[in-house]
């Protein structure tokens, strides 16, 4: 299946490393990604590397089309990734991992992902104190302690894909002055829409992050498009997704304030 760039919204693929078999030698990678694969010392970092840049490229074909090694996927010194095929300049692209899950998106325009497994934190109260802006401390007060760790992990979730969809590192100061106003829940974008001008009248300025919580993680993505989750043929066969958590389906969309 091979989507239209210009009008497909994001596309996400979550993958476990189970279901990703990089290929050996490693010369499909680009300089720039061998630079950075030299940069990682740890073997278990290389592999972690080669496992989303192939997952990358594997996304692209069935996203855009082609063949997997006929994607050129480059990496500034920033971590920030961009495809040098000609014209495909204006794609949009971005990699995460969290364990053994793998995440990536596509769009149009600048994207960045983020996923997390939701494991228990030690002192996570001390966390959010030192931290958490005040917007984030203001929710953890009234949210129950069964919800609080998913709180964490949505914040810090949306959080990275935000910088990263910008092209810049994290900046624990800048952490502690966002803000997370939910937009929509249902699946309208009008809705949506309609509640991010709103927000706009009163002189915010910030990005929709769309958000999805599975049984033990998180994953956010900040993007201008619309977000669809995929699994390719060849991957529904390897894994079984994790549950969404609850009925809903759809995804959460938030307005991500950063100052």
């Amino acid at each position: 299946m091979t989507a239209n760039p210009d009008s497909a919204p994001c596309w996400l693929l979550l993958a476990e490393s189970s279901a990703i078999s990089p290929p050996s030698p490693h010369d499909w990678l680009t300089p720039s990604e061998q630079r950075r694969l030299q940069q990682l010392g740890a073997v278990r970092r290389q592999q972690s590397f080669l496992y989303g840049h192939y997952l990358l490229r594997l996304a692209l074909s069935e996203y855009l089309g082609g063949t997997p090694l006929q994607w050129q996927v480059e990496q500034r010194d920033s971590g920030r990734l961009w495809l040098s095929n000609d014209g495909y300049q204006h794609i949009g692209v971005s990699l995460s991992h969290s364990g053994d899950w793998f995440a990536c998106a596509i769009a149009v325009g600048p994207v960045g992902v983020d996923i997390e497994q939701i494991k228990p934190r030690a002192a996570l109260a001390d966390m959010v104190e030192s931290y958490g802006s005040p917007a984030l401390q203001q929710r953890w007060q009234v949210l129950p302690e069964a919800q609080r760790l998913r709180e964490w992990y949505r914040w810090w979730c949306c959080y990275e894909s935000g910088v990263k969809q910008q092209g810049r590192g994290i900046d624990l100061a800048e952490f502690g002055k966002m803000r997370l106003l939910l937009v929509a829940t249902d699946g309208g974008e009008a809705s949506a829409a309609s509640r991010l001008e709103k927000a706009a009248s009163f002189h915010h300025s910030g990005s929709i992050c769309w958000s999805r919580r599975f049984d033990h993680l998180m994953l956010a993505v900040t993007t201008a498009s619309a977000c669809r989750l995929f699994a390719p043929r060849w991957l529904s066969g390897r894994q079984k997704l994790p549950d969404p958590e609850g009925t809903s389906a759809d995804s959460e969309r938030w307005l991500l304030i950063l100052e």
